[in-house]
């Protein structure tokens, strides 16, 4: 079993577009009548991934769901198995096509094709990352790795004296040239989810309101 490509050409375009557009989709399997086609996932964690997790719910990702959706369109396959295998064992999960969503896949299509005939980038995404090569970016950049270089050594150099402050406590609570120690028990977080009671409770209506948050990190 091997990566099968299955090909369909769409002619519904406007009249002055003359040229046929082509789907493809690369299938893990396909039988002979052609009725039946196969996605194969191996998550790296196996039985503990989110996707092995997820499936064995009897749910199915969104973009592994449109995924075998555009295949099952491009093939015209009357049915799909999205086969999720740690290695020993797998889950094995049925996918019947879906008009809509073969509907939604066409327009979303459509409407990127502009871009790719006309070579150029459709706008961006809040998914998307914008680059940046102007000089007030690069400057920017360049102070704050220097910096953050310079933090960094810094916090590794306060941990080992931490580490050795801590080594010298006996007592509970010490102190001296402007340090303390102090030794303290903390409660460990709840586990909500060994409560009982709240087994199958929706906790996201009891979470606070949204705040945006910025992450500035060094790219390897």
């Amino acid at each position: 079993m091997g990566d099968v490509m299955a090909t369909q050409t769409v002619r519904n375009l406007p009249d002055d577009m003359h040229r046929a557009y082509g789907y493809s989709a690369s299938l893990d399997g396909i039988t002979l009548q052609g009725d039946t086609i196969l996605e194969v996932k191996v998550p790296f964690r196996g039985a503990i991934s989110e996707l092995w997790q997820t499936v064995k719910s009897g749910a199915v990702p969104e973009h592994y769901m449109l995924q075998v959706q555009h295949q099952l369109m491009v093939s015209g396959a009357a049915r799909a198995y999205l086969w999720v295998y740690d290695g020993n064992v797998g889950i094995n999960t049925l996918i019947e096509p879906d008009q809509t969503t073969f509907d939604a896949i066409r327009a979303a299509w459509d409407a990127f094709q502009p871009y790719l005939d006309s070579d150029n980038p459709p706008p961006l995404t809040e998914q998307d990352t914008r680059a940046r090569s102007d000089a007030a970016w690069r400057e920017a950049a360049e102070a704050y790795k220097g910096w953050k270089s310079v933090a960094d050594d810094a916090a590794a150099k306060a941990d080992t004296a931490k580490v050795k402050l801590v080594e010298l406590t006996a007592h509970s609570r010490e102190s001296g040239f402007g340090v303390s120690v102090t030794r303290y028990w903390k409660s460990g977080n709840v586990d909500y989810k060994k409560i009982p009671e709240l087994v199958g409770v929706d906790l996201y209506q009891y979470r606070g309101k949204m705040r945006e948050e910025v992450r500035v990190t060094l790219e390897k």
